[in-house]
Order: C-alpha cells, then structure tokens, then sequence
C-alpha cells in the first residue's frame, strides 16, 4: 500500500523483522520489546508503535517516521472534535481507534480526523507524547478510584 507521507523529519531506522510476520510497505510497524524484532502492529502485549514500514526486504524493514494517514475504526471512531490533539490506538497494522483494546498500543498523536480517516503523528516526540498522555490518564484513573 502506498501511504501518503506529509511530513518526515527522522532518518529511516532498520529493524529484523520477526519471523514469520508478513509485514508490507505502507503498514503501522510495532517492534516486539522482548525481542527488538519489527512486526505489524496490533493490540498486542510487549509491543510499541516505531513508524511505517518503508520498504521490506530481505528479513529487514526500513521504518519512517511522520504524519500518515490510516483508517478509523467503525466501532471505535476517532472523532476530530474530541480526539485532536490526543492519543490514538492501534486497532490493526492499517486501522485506528480512540479507545484501544486490551493493551492500549499506542499509534501517535491524532492530527486530524476526515472522510478519508485519520491523520496520526508518529514522528519521535509525538509517539512520546501520546504514550506520556495515556500513562497520565491511566494514573489518574487510578488515583480517582481510591
């Protein structure tokens, strides 16, 4: 898939990719923190979102960073209202939503919300960004529940 990129400011990273996965271009790549190993995103334990995959080769995927653009969920839609400026989820290596699933892996900042789907952010600092806002509000939760 050819994903449009607006915006890249970081050199391409590379990572092994993990055996078996079928990892293509234009996909949302989590790397496998056990292993150090890339892999398509999804809600998974032990995984976090590093970019798009670029170009897959050879057991290898170049990762790139930048402003994409993705589907939104249909369960669990990213509204532009209410998601700008927040943290998205990985819902599949191609789909994301405002309410992650289980583990709540994180995509990136959402930029904008259209027809077309969402513009997330997963340049270096914004992926920080969105990971510090949804450890915030979990911690919040928890300091509410007491």
């Amino acid at each position: 898939m050819n994903r449009t990129e607006i915006v890249r400011d970081y050199p391409l990273e590379q990572y092994a990719v993990t055996d078996s996965d079928a990892l293509a271009d234009g996909e949302i790549v989590a790397i496998l923190a056990s292993a150090g190993t890339a892999q398509r995103a999804s809600d998974a334990t032990g995984t976090y979102v590093r970019g798009v995959a670029k170009c897959v080769r050879d057991g290898k995927v170049e990762i790139t960073n930048g402003i994409f653009l993705f589907k939104n969920d249909t369960t669990n839609a990213v509204v532009r209202k209410t998601h700008v400026g927040g943290a998205c989820y990985v819902k599949d290596h191609e789909t994301v939503d405002s309410s992650g699933g289980t583990y709540k892996v994180v995509a990136g900042l959402v930029v904008d919300v259209t027809s077309d789907g969402v513009y997330v952010d997963m340049r270096l600092p914004a992926l920080a960004a969105a990971n510090a806002l949804v450890k915030a509000a979990a911690n919040a939760a928890a300091i509410a529940a007491l």
